[in-house]
């Protein structure tokens, strides 16, 4: 069910806007300058905090794509799905990215965050490319709706060429120095496609925040995974499922099999554990209560009289999670695996105390985290009305008893007068 449009919007550069229906959903999606019709009276009408009407043209580009995300969150503008892989066990999920967007922080104001919230270093040089290709310095600048109007325009028309005017529309302010525009699009025209795919990624990082960047939890292995909002952008990037290929630099199982056990014959003497089971899970690995695929997991097996059959407790390291992350930066493996088996056998140790305070900090980080995403004004919006619905089920379900209360009670009062 679509959401319900906010009345006010707190945007990415600190601007508030009024947010007014005046028409209704096209039945199509639409395309970048047509989100920008849509903000100018088609679907909504902009308006500030003196009741000024709003140029959606004037908006910073980072502010409009929130605006756009937000429309389409809440049912009044059309977003094509997309199908996208889990990072941990490659099952494919058809979603409309926007569906995910957490509206919240936008609507109560709640854009504080270091990380989430952090504003795009237009006042730095970024380096793209790879290092033996020879690396680039690129500086941007903001961009208002009106100035990537060339940029939206080429994207519309199914037509990308590298001119003056892209360049100018894209942001880019400086290539290697270069500051003319014609010079600049010249360069652009000649460079790698690494290269490319690097000033394309820095631009989403300059236009996109983080919070549009939404999370979505896989069906089938739970993992957490972040997915692009919307499903438009300028330059799209969709994920690819990830592959069994080996990667340059990371051991392969056999090597990282015999580092777990070098490793763990020192922790376990270290820390005086016996009759722990370690195993490297080379399947999908498991993930924690946040959908975060973990390095290792603990399980303490099950005891004689418990019901069920007993069992030693296990320590399981999950090696696609070791290499996948590898893939994504580069890390001392070796160290990894001993800090992850230390970690595990903390958890055994605890367990045995019968209190284990890193578990309960591990669960007060995920939900902290998730708080973030969410909102705080929103978090609790949603806390009560759980605790609403968990109140009327109870009612429902025990409605006989309570009515059998209410009768001994007025009995009660009717007796003693």
């Amino acid at each position: 069910m679509p959401a319900t449009l906010p009345r006010k919007l707190h945007l990415p550069t600190g601007r508030v806007v009024d947010l007014e229906r005046t028409g209704d959903p096209p039945g199509h999606v639409p395309t970048l300058r047509g989100s920008v019709h849509a903000l100018a009276g088609q679907v909504v009408r902009l308006r500030n905090e003196a009741g000024e009407l709003v140029d959606p043209e004037s908006l910073a580009l980072e502010d409009f794509h929130v605006l756009r995300s937000i429309l389409t969150h809440a049912g009044l503008l059309a977003e094509q799905s997309v199908e996208v892989p889990c990072d941990n066990c490659n099952e494919v999920r058809a979603l409309r990215p926007c569906e995910l967007v957490e509206p919240g922080p936008f609507i109560d104001g709640e854009l504080g965050d270091p990380e989430l919230d952090e504003r795009f270093p237009f006042d730095k040089e970024h380096e793209i490319g790879e290092a033996q290709l020879g690396k680039l310095k690129v500086k941007l600048r903001p961009v208002t709706v009106a100035e990537a109007r060339p940029l939206h325009e080429a994207i519309d028309g199914g037509r990308l060429r590298v001119t003056s005017a892209l360049v100018r529309a894209m942001g880019i302010e400086s290539l290697d120095g270069e500051t003319l525009a014609p010079r600049i699009a010249r360069r652009l025209q000649r460079i790698d496609d690494s290269s490319w795919d690097s000033l394309t990624d820095l631009l989403d990082a300059a236009y996109y925040g983080p919070r549009l960047r939404p999370w979505w939890r896989c069906q089938e292995c739970g993992a957490r995974n972040e997915l692009e909002a919307p499903s438009l952008r300028e330059f799209p990037a969709l994920a690819l499922p990830r592959d069994d290929q080996p990667i340059a630099g990371f051991p392969d199982v056999d090597a990282f099999e015999s580092a777990v056990r070098k490793h763990a014959d020192a922790l376990f003497a270290q820390l005086g554990v016996r009759n722990v089971a370690l195993t490297v899970e080379l399947g999908v690995a498991e993930c924690d209560d946040g959908g975060v695929p973990l390095l290792g997991s603990y399980d303490p097996g099950e005891q004689e009289g418990s019901g069920m059959p007993s069992a030693s407790p296990e320590v399981r390291l999950y090696y696609r999670t070791f290499r996948s992350m590898y893939a994504d930066e580069p890390y001392d493996v070796e160290r990894e695996i001993a800090e992850t088996i230390e970690h595990e056998l903390r958890h055994h140790l605890a367990f045995l105390s019968g209190w284990d305070p890193e578990d309960e900090r591990e669960h007060e980080e995920i939900s902290r985290e998730q708080g973030r995403r969410v909102g705080q004004s929103e978090s609790l919006r949603r806390a009560t009305r759980a605790a609403g619905s968990d109140v009327s089920e109870f009612l429902r379900r025990t409605w006989p008893l309570w009515l059998l209360v209410a009768a001994v009670t007025i009995a009660v009062i009717l007796a003693s007068r």
